[in-house]
């Protein structure tokens, strides 16, 4: 069962079943060229309906530095971990794309997917590195893993997905626009932005710019839109 409500300028839409994969908003929307996505952790609803989405972020760019740092420690560098690289390749994006951006997704269902994140794409991965270091044989680097669990695992214990549905301002656009003018459509049936997974936004978004909200159950899972198969939409034309 789906619910939808209207509060102010933006609607808030409650999809229950967990496999409900269908596009949740109407066939205007879906083509909008300005209409983008970003999945996320609705504990961070209150921030982004009240200040829009701006590039302050949810942890303390310290931390993150610190724990990345800690791979170039002789700890790190004399022993041979199979999951080194992976844990710092997270922390990458965490220190700097995610620092100084905000990501949007022209397709619906990759913003669904990154909702999945625990708490958000950077708090999830924050606290795997830390689980991760907190478990290995005398780390000097344990102290700072269990203080960084205490400030971050709350947010993944609590966390519900949802998608923010933003139109983006058209000074946002024009940039990427000209960058994919030549793209090949994602898939035939599906606007051209959809084949944009990753669009950074390096200026505050207002809040006035979001048209919807959409909460999932806790229970959905990953689903990616396949060259073969139709959308799941509500409309056949």
């Amino acid at each position: 069962m789906n619910t939808s409500v209207k509060i102010s300028h933006m609607k808030i839409i409650s999809i229950d079943d967990p496999n409900d994969l269908y596009y949740p908003l109407d066939k205007e929307t879906y083509w909008d060229p300005e209409v983008y996505y970003h999945g996320t952790s609705k504990q961070h609803s209150t921030s982004i309906e009240k200040n829009g989405f701006h590039l302050e972020k949810v942890y303390d760019a310290i931390d993150v530095s610190e724990l990345y740092n800690a791979f170039s420690s002789s700890y790190f560098q004399a022993m041979n971990f199979e999951e080194m690289d992976y844990h710092k390749e997270d922390l990458t994006y965490a220190i700097g794309g995610a620092g100084h951006s905000v990501s949007f997704s022209g397709n619906y269902w990759y913003a669904r997917n990154y909702s999945i994140n625990l708490g958000g794409e950077s708090i999830e991965h924050i606290v795997n590195v830390c689980k991760w270091i907190s478990k290995l044989p005398d780390c000097p680097f344990q102290r700072l893993a269990n203080r960084c669990l205490e400030k971050y695992e709350p947010l993944c214990e609590n966390h519900i997905p949802c998608v923010y549905v933003v139109r983006l301002p058209d000074d946002e656009l024009k940039e990427w626009n000209e960058k994919v003018k030549d793209h090949k459509k994602f898939m035939d049936e599906q606007p051209n932005k959809n084949g944009n997974i990753d669009h950074f936004v390096f200026n505050k978004i207002s809040n006035e710019s979001i048209i919807a909200r959409i909460d999932f159950s806790r229970e959905i899972k990953s689903w990616t839109p396949y060259a073969n198969k139709p959308c799941p939409l509500h409309w056949t034309s």
